[in-house]
């Protein structure tokens, strides 16, 4: 019993325990959780990303590249909100209140994003126009081409500049 001090209390191992799982103290650990997290926003992302497209082009049907860049970009937009509060929260662990300069940052990289997006849209949207007729096939085809080219960008950005530096631990004890 001389082991056990007040020190290594249960609830104390299993808080550093958590906060190991959480938030690895090896940087290579914590840069593959981040992006697992990363590709669980992304898968999110591009499913809001797709329902939006989709929706759209079940609403208003179109076969025009420029319609299809439209529908795309506002679908881009909606995923990309999603991104910043799962990213910043959940991904990147930065817990304090956003600043003007890391929406500002956030909004660089999702422009970056997006006109890369869009270009890659309208490229292969081109390329697929004479190889495929149904519209829901067609645009989906060029968005997931473009989601995938896109996806790259926007990882590095906001790792490596939006939320750099070390995650903030939500996980203090409270002092009694």
């Amino acid at each position: 019993m001389s082991g056990i001090s007040e020190l290594n209390a249960p609830d104390e191992v299993l808080s550093a325990a958590l906060k190991e799982v959480v938030c690895p103290r090896q940087p290579g650990k914590r840069s593959l959780w981040e992006m697992l997290r990363f590709s669980v926003v992304g898968i999110a992302n591009t499913l809001i990303d797709l329902l939006t497209l989709n929706l759209l082009v079940w609403r208003y049907p179109t076969h025009n590249a420029g319609f299809l860049l439209v529908y795309s970009s506002i679908s881009f937009l909606m995923a990309a909100l999603n991104s910043f509060l799962w990213n910043k929260y959940w991904t990147f662990k930065k817990g304090q209140v956003v600043s003007f300069g890391e929406v500002a940052r956030f909004a660089l990289v999702t422009v970056t994003g997006f006109l890369c997006n869009d270009a890659l849209v309208w490229l292969v949207g081109g390329m697929l126009h004479p190889l495929v007729a149904n519209p829901f096939l067609w645009a989906n085809l060029a968005k997931l081409s473009a989601t995938g080219g896109t996806m790259i960008i926007t990882y590095f950005g906001m790792r490596l500049w939006v939320f750099a530096g070390e995650p903030q631990t939500s996980m203090k004890r409270p002092q009694v």
